[in-house]
């Protein structure tokens, strides 16, 4: 799961809040993948699969158990 949470300072009507998409529920974001196909399995199989919190490499403070999905020295190709 990925989840944004944005605050915008708005006073008054909440009900008469416009975007330029439209009405206020209209807020959405456009998602381009250009993940590293190995990279991205990895850390989706790792993470989202193993049901862990994880930082940028892969690794959930809360499970060191677990282990990294990258190690310290991953690059990128």
């Amino acid at each position: 799961m990925i989840e944004f949470k944005m605050a915008f300072p708005v006073n008054g009507d909440l009900s008469r809040v416009r975007l330029s998409s439209g009405p206020g529920y209209s807020f959405h974001y456009d998602f381009f993948n250009a993940w590293d196909e190995p990279t991205l399995k990895a850390l989706v199989d790792h993470c989202v699969v193993g049901g862990l919190q994880c930082n940028a490499r892969g690794y959930d403070e809360t499970h060191p158990e677990a282990g990294a999905a990258l190690n310290e020295d991953y690059e990128l190709p």
